[in-house]
């Protein structure tokens, strides 16, 4: 199973995805985040993760779901965070670049079609599990609780 952990910073009415240059999820709008490496705390991870794909510095990260992902690749247990403050000022890397979506604008179109069900639980700032089976951009199976 891969382990990978997911951020989402939600600022005055306002979301940060980062367009994905390359890797998995190549050519799509999701959150911050990557693969957690052996040994290496969940919050840890995000951490490191934002100050890899955008060089901020992240605080006050809160842990707002879990999804079990079965897709062409494998297995994927995602941790999924919640910030709102930052050091820093978001940047582009090799990886990818950041926009800021307002928090009503946010396109789904060109994101992960599992994004649509869960992330308007995040922004309403309330925990969430999910299990998704995706296969060519399409999801064939879910199950979504929330208000744990």
């Amino acid at each position: 199973m891969i382990r990978a952990n997911l951020l989402y910073i939600i600022k005055e009415n306002k979301i940060l995805l980062i367009y994905k240059k390359k890797g998995h999820g190549k050519f799509l709008f999701n959150g911050i985040g990557g693969k957690i490496k052996e040994n290496e705390n969940i919050r840890e991870s995000v951490v490191r993760e934002a100050k890899e794909e955008v060089n901020i510095k992240v605080k006050n990260v809160f842990l707002c779901g879990k999804i079990n992902f079965d897709d062409e690749t494998g297995l994927w247990e995602v941790y999924v965070f919640r910030a709102s403050d930052f050091e820093g000022i978001p940047c582009e890397t090799d990886e990818c670049k950041p926009i800021w979506f307002d928090i009503n604008n946010i396109p789904y179109d060109k994101m992960w079609p599992d994004d649509k069900y869960w992330l308007p639980i995040l922004i309403k700032n309330k925990k969430f599990r999910a299990f998704f089976k995706i296969r060519d951009m399409k999801i064939f199976e879910y199950y979504l609780t929330f208000n744990l």
